[in-house]
């Protein structure tokens, strides 16, 4: 192999790997925002006792503050590791990053009917919503030339939800007495069809 084509190799796998670090980052940021959500909702659910087995949900919040911390421990691991142990590092990284999503999930899933009665929780959801579709977003890379132009149509009328989301729920916040139930019909619509529409480009992309 000429030096040209070995340095093209080495360019083409530097990048590679910086890609899957800033995906991971991405990753990081969303859990992040994420637990912020969860503990947020938890504390409320303490206040106000309107959750049955609270207990187990602050357990798994608090489990789930550490997967992170672990997940994080282990990119930064990989960050510094030397090219014959990036693979291994890289293994280690997924291992905790699976396992952090799966509960992730299931934490999000018991979190879901109870934010959505607290208005106050939904700036953290959105903030929540806007880092998975920047994580999302951070994938653009794994796809070939066809499919990314398609994909980043499909980005752009997602970013647009997102702007309406956010807009429609600084209106609710802003909102006096009188056209608060207005406004907190719109911003729960709007979210409604960000959500709508993020899940549907999660099944359409990345579904296998």
């Amino acid at each position: 192999m000429g030096n040209e084509a070995r340095q093209k190799k080495e360019v083409d796998a530097a990048k590679l790997k910086k890609a899957y670090e800033d995906l991971n980052d991405a990753q990081l940021r969303e859990a992040e925002a994420s637990l912020a959500l969860f503990e947020a909702a938890a504390r409320k659910s303490a206040a106000t006792a309107d959750m049955e087995d609270l207990s187990g949900v602050m357990e798994d919040v608090s489990g789930l503050r550490a997967r992170k911390e672990a997940f994080h421990e282990k990119l930064q691991e990989l960050k510094q590791a030397a090219e014959s142990d990036w693979e291994r590092h890289k293994a280690g990284v997924e291992a905790e990053r699976k396992g952090m999503e799966q509960e992730m999930e299931k934490v999000r899933a018991m979190i879901d009917e109870m934010v959505a009665s607290h208005g106050e929780l939904w700036s953290a959801r959105q903030d929540a919503m806007d880092a998975r579709i920047d994580r999302m977003a951070a994938r653009a890379d794994q796809f070939d030339a066809q499919s990314r132009i398609r994909f980043q149509n499909d980005l752009t009328g997602l970013r647009a939800k997102q702007a309406e989301a956010r807009r429609k729920l600084r209106e609710f916040i802003k909102a006096d007495e009188a056209a608060a139930d207005d406004m907190k019909a719109g911003a729960a619509s709007a979210w409604d069809e960000l959500r709508a529409a993020f899940e549907s480009a999660i099944k359409r992309y990345y579904s296998s």
